[in-house]
């Protein structure tokens, strides 16, 4: 893979491999929308952001990327869980809520005690 490549997301070997170049990275750090450019009101222009050492960039990002938190998660373990919540809501195949299991078995509950009425005294 190249310096240059764009976010790459791959089931390969049994993992989950998310890979981005650091040139890619460098470029999308650049043009971040909370990242503004300064106006400068004495020469009528913008400054622009400028990212000087693309890899030394990365590796801080890196870096942030597997800070944990007191609990012990990291940003990707939050973006993890909102890519499996989402994938979920929208019907996931391969898994079955706990709220799934309870709804079926409240149904399966129903079903039997219909059939099998209670004698009243």
């Amino acid at each position: 893979m190249s310096r240059d490549q764009h976010v790459n997301v791959e089931l390969l070997e049994g993992r989950l491999v998310i890979s981005i170049g650091i040139d890619t990275l460098a470029t999308a750090v650049r043009w971040m929308p909370s990242i503004d450019d300064a106006f400068d009101e004495v020469e009528g222009k913008y400054i622009e952001t400028e990212i000087t050492d693309a890899d030394k960039l990365a590796e801080a990002i890196a870096e942030q990327i597997d800070d944990e938190e007191e609990d012990g998660t990291t940003l990707v373990h939050r973006m993890i869980d909102k890519a499996a919540l989402r994938a979920i809501e929208n019907g996931a195949e391969g898994i079955i809520t706990a709220d799934e299991k309870l709804r079926e078995l409240k149904r399966q509950r129903k079903r039997a005690a219909k059939s099998n009425p209670e004698p009243h005294p």
